[in-house]
């Protein structure tokens, strides 16, 4: 599964019918889903035919967020998420093995995490339905733009505005801004880059991380566990 696609929300039914609606009000209740084909790649597949479908519930106008019901058969196979993904379990049970070697056994009414990027080995004894809430990464430029207007923000109520407005009771201060508006947005722009321009550089200087591939061997080969809290599974990243 790409980082762009979603096998959760088909893009529409075996009809041809079009899925992707954009209402600004979406109900339904979980039987009144209309449920399609979603087959899991044959190269994830470790043993039994496991058969899944999906279904459809809503997506955001900018289609970011997805929200879908899915169910599988009794199988054996690796997952790779492509988007970031919650889910809740409805019916059945499934042991999930993370990329770490840890291991839990969601069953009806447990919340999982799992991080875009990462892969989970999943073992279904029966059956499983679950509802998930599926989130695609934004792109960089977009969360450096979102990370720099928050931490304006953040300067601005850490008390650069009253600084601001100290700054400008100065007689040739206030000669020089009266016909500058702008110079105090330039200012907390100024500042958020020079807070923000450390941490672009330590990002840059990491080490990639390892291989979908590498972590999936780890995961299948791994005989460790990990406790996890009583209802939540956050997948590692």
């Amino acid at each position: 599964m790409g980082t762009a696609a979603n096998p959760l929300m088909p893009l529409s039914g075996p009809d041809g019918e079009a899925l992707r609606g954009h209402a600004a009000f979406v109900a339904a209740h979980l039987d009144e889903i209309a449920m399609h084909p979603a087959p899991i790649h044959p190269d994830w597949i470790v043993s039994g035919k496991p058969v899944a479908r999906a279904g459809p519930h809503s997506a955001s106008i900018d289609g970011t967020t997805s929200t879908a019901v899915w169910d599988c058969t009794a199988g054996r196979f690796h997952w790779s998420y492509g988007w970031e993904e919650t889910v809740i379990i409805l019916e059945g049970q499934v042991r999930v093995t993370s990329q770490d070697g840890s291991v839990r056994l969601l069953k009806a009414g447990d919340i999982a995490f799992f991080a875009a990027g990462t892969p989970a080995f999943w073992e279904i004894e029966t059956h499983v339905r679950k509802l998930a809430f599926c989130r695609r990464e934004l792109p960089p430029s977009i969360r450096l733009s979102l990370t720099l207007r928050d931490r304006s923000r953040d300067l601005v109520k850490a008390g650069l505005r009253p600084l601001i407005r100290i700054v400008r009771k100065v007689p040739p201060v206030r000669a020089f801004l009266r016909p500058k508006p702008a110079f105090g947005i330039l200012l907390v722009i100024a500042a958020a880059l020079a807070w923000l321009i450390p941490e672009m550089v330590e990002a840059r200087s990491l080490v990639p991380q390892e291989t979908v591939a590498a972590r999936l061997q780890a995961s299948a080969t791994a005989t460790a566990t990990r406790p996890f809290s009583a209802t939540t599974l956050a997948i590692g990243r």
